[in-house]
């Protein structure tokens, strides 16, 4: 008898994360979508030179690698403005 109940609230505890998961994944869909996907383009398109009227077209992408950085943290102007803000 005590295997009978048992097995109705592990049968309800797996329709309860069924459920759960049927809420979740359009949110977490959502969320890699319109958050993670753009900051990974954003990170891969910063180690190249990027043109954005060459967007439609891949091999006309170049790879630079560390040079943006090495620009941006050359300039004086990126110094004062990360220090005004």
């Amino acid at each position: 008898m005590y295997n009978e109940t048992r097995h109705i609230t592990s049968s309800f505890t797996k329709s309860f994360y069924c459920a759960a998961y049927f809420f979740l994944t359009p949110a977490l869909a959502a969320i890699f979508i319109f958050f993670f996907l753009p900051v990974l383009a954003a990170f891969v398109m910063s180690f190249t030179d990027f043109d954005i009227y060459s967007l439609g077209n891949i091999q006309y992408v170049r790879f630079v690698g560390f040079r943006n950085y090495l620009q941006l943290f050359n300039d004086p102007l990126f110094w004062q403005a990360l220090q005004n803000t």
